[in-house]
């Protein structure tokens, strides 16, 4: 695993990357089936045509990483906080559980997913507790992202994260529940995965910790 921090360059209200690393952001039976997952996201896809697609995945889902547990810090100041699995995937498999760090009454925090992680770029998927997910690229542009109705946002509380990210597409699932497909297309390299903390401004209290739990990395490559 890697521990990365890196530090992000606010330039006349804009985002400046000072590296590709851990930059912050403004404010046969399937794996699916096997979790009981079922689709939320209906505009999207139904949960059978998720399900004829994530098949086939399974299949070939090899474990290469994981399960780990650990913890990551909450930096000082501009930063964001990363463990990684150091692989070099393209195709992945991503599980892990992340346990809020605080109650609402504290502050705010996020969570997520690198994906395809390397100096020419990676996508992020950050889960934040304004009950929202986004998902963001390497060259710091929103691809998309929605609200999260079923995000448990108490103190001490749980998310179970799992994402499959296959050529140009990606299935994302929160807490046993299909949300959406997400478009990956612009970055299609081989990468790093990593669990992450603090993407967004004003999202981690210094001295704090974001647990994560069964981060498990397959690849379908």
């Amino acid at each position: 695993m890697t521990w990365l921090l890196v530090i992000l360059a606010l330039i006349g209200g804009a985002i400046l990357v000072v590296s590709n690393f851990g930059s912050k952001y403004s404010n046969s039976t399937s794996y699916a089936s096997q979790a009981g997952f079922t689709s939320f996201d209906k505009a999207t896809a139904t949960a059978q045509t998720i399900q004829n697609i994530i098949a086939p995945l399974d299949k070939r889902a090899v474990k290469i990483y994981g399960p780990a547990n650990g913890n990551i810090e909450h930096p000082n100041g501009n930063y964001v906080g990363i463990k990684c699995a150091n692989v070099t995937l393209r195709n992945s498999l991503i599980d892990a559980w992340f346990f809020n760090p605080y109650g609402a009454n504290e502050g705010t925090w996020d969570y997520g997913f690198f994906i395809r992680n390397s100096p020419q770029g990676q996508y992020r998927l950050i889960i934040s507790s304004g009950r929202r997910w986004n998902l963001y690229n390497g060259n710091n542009n929103w691809v998309a992202g929605n609200a999260l109705s079923d995000l448990n946002i108490a103190q001490g509380g749980s998310n179970h994260l799992v994402l499959y990210v296959s050529g140009s597409a990606a299935y994302f699932y929160l807490n046993e529940k299909y949300i959406s497909t997400l478009e990956v297309g612009d970055i299609l390299g081989n990468g790093d995965i990593c669990v992450g903390t603090g993407f967004l401004s004003g999202n981690v209290i210094a001295g704090r910790i974001t647990r994560y739990d069964n981060f498990t990395v397959y690849s379908l490559d």
